[in-house]
């Protein structure tokens, strides 16, 4: 490689690197996203069998 081409090269390399970077995090955010639906989706489904489950025994 000629030194009047490092630069670029160099650049061409953060920016690689910058857009892997930003792509992981958007996947990371994503998963994390995905993980809350899930719990919360949960804590609902058995919030509803509780007050199911009381309104059967009149308690």
């Amino acid at each position: 490689m000629s030194v009047g081409m490092a630069p670029s090269a160099s650049m061409s390399m953060v920016y690689t690197v910058m857009a892997q970077t930003i792509g992981m995090v958007m996947h990371n955010g994503a998963e994390t996203q995905h993980g809350m639906q899930q719990i919360a989706s949960a804590a609902t489904t058995q919030g509803c069998a509780v007050i199911l489950a009381l309104g059967v025994t009149g308690k």
